[in-house]
């Protein structure tokens, strides 16, 4: 279950006192440090698009022991190369983070006459096999050579890794990292693509903190991670640690590359698109393209991303 934002505890409710209240966000991400604490990762249903029905019958769907990507980039054989002074930008296609939301919503943007055609990083949360293995198995078998898996957050589940490792209850960040490397074998993953930190760094202890969590998440996912907040971490880790902006057009997408033209040198913007189909991807692609100027726009699949961006730190 998840934070009943939607008719109490927020200011989404618009109630007479509501706007004494913090945002359904903020709400959010106290809810999951709350049970973090307690060794505990939610599986976030809610109203609308993430309530789900049946998933005491879908939990005996018959897995497989072991799973293994198509992506040709997930091999892993062939060695990354620079263009040189381009705007590489990688696609994480999300957030598939509840076993509601992936058994709603993600077949209505993988099952688009498109994929396939451009690199894309499609993302789940591997422990939702326990409620939705029916879909994740879907996605293995359909994956094309340019579909390639990451972790969504915040790896195996909605777990605060901080919140767990500053907590004196039960359950240790090392406990964490060790089922997360189970999951993570069995699903042919090694990129978180997304981290959610709730808060930045402001004293020398949150950047220790900081610094654990990410060496923990190093230990299964060492191609790379892709956060909210990464701020003030620097390289830390031999793991490539990534800021990950949101976009949900192509005049979002083009700001991000405004923001860093590839001038002196390529240049790395990895964003977050929600609910989004891949002939959608491609369109804002196609919009920037025909704009006046040579943006050298190119999309990327995660593990060639990684690899340049760690060349280039």
């Amino acid at each position: 279950g998840f934070t009943a934002w939607h008719i109490k505890y927020t200011n989404f409710i618009r109630a007479e006192g509501s706007e004494k209240l913090s945002s359904p966000v903020e709400v959010e991400w106290q809810t999951v440090r709350e049970f973090s604490a307690y060794s505990v990762m939610l599986d976030a249903d809610a109203p609308g698009l993430v309530a789900m029905s049946d998933a005491s019958v879908f939990m005996h769907y018959p897995r497989l022991e072991h799973y293994e990507q198509k992506s040709v980039a997930a091999t892993r054989n062939a060695a990354a190369s620079d263009e040189g002074n381009c705007n590489y930008v990688m696609i994480y296609m999300g957030d598939y983070d509840s076993a509601a939301w992936l058994n709603s919503q993600s077949l209505a943007c993988w099952d688009n006459a498109q994929r396939g055609t451009v690199p894309l990083a499609w993302s789940f949360a591997p422990g939702l096999e326990d409620r939705a293995p029916h879909v994740i198995d879907y996605l293995y078998a359909t994956a094309t050579p340019n579909d390639t898996f990451v972790a969504g957050d915040n790896g195996a589940g909605y777990l605060n890794p901080e919140a767990l490792a500053a907590s004196k209850h039960f359950g240790t960040l090392e406990q964490w990292a060790a089922y997360n490397k189970t999951l993570f074998e069995r699903f042919d993953l090694d990129i978180q693509g997304f981290l959610i930190f709730d808060k930045g760094i402001v004293s020398p202890g949150d950047f220790l903190l900081r610094r654990k969590v990410l060496n923990a998440y190093a230990s299964f996912a060492p191609a790379g991670l892709l956060t909210n907040n990464a701020g003030g971490i620097g390289p830390c880790t031999p793991m490539p640690v990534v800021q990950m902006a949101d976009a949900s057009s192509a005049e979002d997408l083009l700001g991000h590359l405004r923001e860093n033209p590839a001038k002196n040198g390529s240049t790395f913007t990895a964003v977050r698109v929600i609910l989004q189909s891949p002939e959608t991807v491609n369109n804002w692609v196609r919009e920037i393209e025909a704009l006046p100027g040579d943006y050298r726009l190119k999309i990327v699949d995660p593990y060639t991303f990684m690899e340049l961006y760690a060349r280039a730190r």
